[in-house]
């Protein structure tokens, strides 16, 4: 009563050109977009209908040559699942045929349909022959329109469940998605002067980077494309859900790896009907960028921590969101991507990431060498490609020393990734494994009790902003719990503390917060909604023991 479903045959040169005209849009509700010729399916596709021809290597290992079999393309593939609102069938003497389908969607076999196209675009490939190719597909008619949006997602998502696709392939349409990805295909990334320089690439579907790439026509659309969006500066979900939740001071999620990670993340900005603008958009930037320098700090071009480096990663980031409340000059780490000559920059560009520069100039390299490619015309009237190394010429890397990063990843070397590396490996709680100790919500409690006792870790004020966190949005209510919170004196959360470590009325963890909570109000720090709750309701708890303020 809700869904028609019809199974028919569609000639697979009808499917490439349906995909050639309307490629993503067709793809909207599949998980993921074409992956190339990498995996062993799209292989086989590929091979199927143009036959296999292995390398000397495959050959050695006893691989063997085949010849195109299209006609048997319908019973070596599982064919394609798709879905619509409506479809024209009209009988012919050949039987029922589809003449018209309205909001087709493919929601399996994406790959199947992208490889199809990929084949017939090759040169040398004869099309003739491809066209003896057939496609089992299976159409799901939604008969309610205001359905769609509820039982389409549905039938991806079980449709896919028998392959290897990920957590985070699904949900691709959520709106703070959809809002990142158009803000990361508009917003330049620019010089101190204004002069656009490229821009950052947010990957919403998986292999989405690589299939824009590929269908550039010549080797000169995709140079000018590579451009625009540099390979490093590309970053799919489960990167982004990692800066965001070390950021969000929750190191022990990015701890627990990729695909946890990032269902926890989507589950606290969808609860919280997150969205991105331009200043949230600039600010995440300069989350990844803040990440990606920390993880190229702690690596080869660093001091090269002898262990436990993606840990030590979520853990500084998680430290640095803390000890600034979340206040570190995001906006000046965006504006400061570029401060090194355009130039110099494209020369740079091949050879070595930013990230890996500062990370060599915070350990004390006394000058920066990158290698440049040079061609040269030999002899024989060939062209011959060698790399020329460069030194950074000194006043770049004035230019490097004077950002807000490189200060702040100063302050990481000397105050930070000691006490950090003790908390993580040595102090290890009862000699837990430390990739387990550092998943854990204790592990982080007990070195933030640490950082607030620590005088040392007091982060300059030239390194803050005034805006402070300008992620999370909060409504009325949770204003004036934050108020009510923030108005009880630092000496009453001192004296609450110092009661419950005398009475134990409280848990370990509650007297340490109470502590932290006096630490906040002195310094002035903002305080958040769920802080705000939980000294409250521990205020209330402490009366109701017999805690009284004697100030």
């Amino acid at each position: 009563s809700k869904v028609e479903c019809y199974l028919c045959i569609i000639p697979g040169t009808i499917l490439a050109q349906v995909y050639h005209k309307y490629h993503q849009q067709i793809l909207e509700m599949n998980v993921r977009t074409f992956l190339q010729f990498k995996g062993a399916s799209n292989k086989g596709i590929r091979d199927t209908l143009i036959g296999h021809h292995p390398t000397a290597a495959q050959i050695r290992k006893g691989d063997t040559e085949r010849a195109p079999e299209p006609d048997m393309f319908f019973a070596y593939n599982n064919g394609i699942s798709t879905t619509a609102s409506d479809v024209t069938v009209v009988q012919t003497e050949n039987g029922p045929v589809i003449t018209e389908i309205k909001d087709w969607q493919i929601v399996n076999g994406g790959q199947t349909t992208a490889s199809i196209s990929a084949v017939m675009g090759m040169k040398d490939v004869d099309k003739s022959d491809i066209s003896r190719a057939y496609v089992s597909m299976k159409v799901s008619v939604i008969k309610d329109p205001n359905r769609i949006s509820e039982i389409v997602p549905l039938i991806s998502r079980f449709a896919n469940t028998q392959s290897a696709v990920k957590k985070s392939d699904f949900n691709i349409n959520e709106p703070f998605l959809r809002e990142l990805e158009d803000l990361s295909r508009s917003e330049w990334a620019k010089t101190d002067t204004g002069k656009p320089v490229s821009k950052w690439f947010f990957e919403r579907t998986r292999g989405q980077y690589m299939d824009q790439l590929k269908r550039h026509p010549t080797k000169s659309a995709e140079k000018e494309f590579l451009a625009e969006y540099p390979k490093k500066q590309m970053f799919d979900k489960t990167m982004l859900a990692k800066y965001m939740m070390a950021w969000y001071q929750d190191p022990g999620s990015v701890c627990r790896g990729g695909e946890q990670n990032y269902g926890k993340f989507y589950n606290k900005l969808h609860s919280a009907a997150f969205h991105f603008d331009a200043n949230k958009y600039y600010r995440t930037i300069a989350k990844a960028i803040l990440f990606k320098t920390i993880d190229a700090f702690y690596g080869k071009d660093g001091i090269q921590l002898p262990g436990y480096k993606s840990n030590m990663v979520a853990y500084t980031v998680a430290a640095l969101s803390f000890l600034s409340n979340k206040s570190l000059d995001l906006g000046r780490i965006w504006k400061e991507q570029f401060v090194v000559s355009l130039s110099v920059l494209k020369d740079m560009e091949k050879g070595i990431d930013m990230a890996n520069v500062y990370a060599r100039l915070v350990n004390g390299a006394a000058h920066i060498t990158y290698k440049v490619k040079e061609t040269t015309i030999g002899a024989d009237g060939k062209k011959h490609n060698h790399y020329v190394p460069h030194i950074l010429p000194d006043e770049e890397v004035q230019k490097i020393k004077s950002t807000a990063l490189f200060k702040i990843m100063q302050f990481v070397k000397n105050n930070l990734e000691g006490p950090l590396y003790d908390h993580l490996v040595k102090d290890v709680y009862e000699g837990m494994n430390i990739n387990e100790w550092t998943k854990t919500t204790g592990c982080w409690e007990a070195l933030r009790v640490k950082l607030n006792d620590n005088v040392d870790l007091k982060i300059p004020i030239e390194l803050l902003s005034s805006a402070g966190d300008l992620d999370e949005e909060i409504t009325d209510g949770q204003k004036r719990k934050i108020s009510e919170a923030s108005n009880v004196s630092a000496d009453e959360w001192w004296s609450i503390n110092k009661w419950a470590k005398e009475t134990y009325k409280l848990t370990p963890r509650e007297t340490a917060f109470l502590g932290q909570m006096g630490y906040r109000v002195k310094r002035g720090f903002d305080i958040s909604f769920k802080q705000a709750k939980w000294a409250l309701d521990l205020y209330e708890k402490a009366k109701a023991n017999g805690w009284t303020y004697e100030g």
